[in-house]
This record gives C-alpha cells, structure tokens and sequence, in this order.
C-alpha cells in the first residue's frame, strides 16, 4: 500500500466507504501541487462518473495532492470508470 505516517487524507467527499474484504479501492486520476486545483479536477471527474472523490495529501520532496475517486467495486467496475473518462478526455 502507499499509505505511511506521511500520508493522510485532507479531505473525503463521502464518508460512506464500501469495504472489499479489507481492502477498499479507488482510482487515481492526478496529483497536483495545487490543493485548488485537485478539487476542480476531483469535482469534474466525480460529476462525469457519479463516484464520490477525495483529495490526499503526500509530504515528501515535491508535495502533492492526489485526486482519487471510488470506492471501486472490482475490475469490471474500474474498467467501465476508466473508459467513461476517456471518452470525456482524461
């Protein structure tokens, strides 16, 4: 996993987390240097895929926020997710 004492979420846009055994699953869109701008991406991308965000801070050298969406239920689900993004250009 990428989660460590550095690592903590800034902000979780639904707090409603669905579990996969014990393992929940999203899927990173970007990582940003603007907190700003993650959450415009975490917004547009939420809207087109009806899946909540969350924004996470990484400390280290170059700090970033990672936009994630899910959870995600599986493969099936990540696929059908990715595609729709695709289709909308990300």
């Amino acid at each position: 996993t990428w989660s460590s004492r550095q690592d903590h979420v800034i902000n979780t846009y639904h707090p409603k987390l669905i579990q996969a055994g014990d393992v929940t699953l999203y899927l990173q869109i970007g990582a940003y240097k603007s907190k700003e701008n993650a959450k415009t991406i975490g917004s547009k991308v939420s809207e087109i895929t009806g899946k909540p965000y969350r924004v996470e801070f990484k400390s280290g050298p170059v700090p970033l926020y990672r936009v994630q969406i899910g959870p995600i239920k599986g493969v099936a689900e990540n696929d059908k997710i990715t595609n729709l993004l695709i289709k909308n250009g990300y």
